[in-house]
């Protein structure tokens, strides 16, 4: 009787140090993926939903951050699908990073999201089929016998001054109080 009772306090004793060592793993486990995510934000890399929906819990501020930063590059990516010439892009891309402060603490990460849009947007077709210059535009555009470019809706989001607030205004019903 004696040896069940040493072995039930070992076996109670063991769990307990696995159940020690499981919670220390997890929050390793928790470590490295908050670690693996900031590294993603910082090389302005996207996050899977996965990835995303554990950032919001783990780090809300890191993931506001994370959304003004894909804002931005969408804006761009946007930005530069409407451009009419290689010269227009290059002068869109060159705007995009000189707007971003050197003050602001996600610098790094907004101007190496940027880079990867306009990495993306430079090996595509869309940008291999543009016309170096804007003269080219008006020369193709007059071998075509259109009297002038088509407007391109311009995109007015500035990425400079959105909150994550913003969204939250926008997304408010409004009411007439006219009636």
């Amino acid at each position: 009787m004696y040896d069940i009772k040493i072995n039930i306090t070992q076996i109670t004793t063991t769990i307990r140090q696995l159940q020690g060592h499981n919670d220390d793993s997890a929050q390793e486990s928790d470590e490295r993926m908050m670690a693996k995510i900031r590294a993603k934000v910082k090389r302005g890399k996207k996050l899977s939903s996965k990835e995303e929906t554990y950032l919001k819990t783990h780090d809300p501020e890191l993931y506001l951050q994370y959304m003004r930063i894909m804002k931005m590059a969408k804006c761009l990516e946007n930005q530069l699908k409407n451009a009419n010439s290689k010269e227009e892009v290059n002068d869109i891309i060159y705007q995009f990073m000189n707007s971003v402060p050197d003050k602001d603490p996600y610098k790094d990460a907004i101007i190496n999201a940027l880079e990867e849009v306009v990495k993306e947007f430079k090996n595509s077709d869309a940008f291999q089929k543009l016309p170096a210059t804007s003269d080219d535009v008006v020369e193709q555009e007059n071998a075509l016998g259109e009297d002038s470019a088509t407007d391109n809706q311009e995109d007015t989001f500035d990425p400079m001054s959105w909150t994550p607030l913003q969204d939250v205004i926008d997304a408010m019903p409004t009411f007439d109080a006219s009636s």
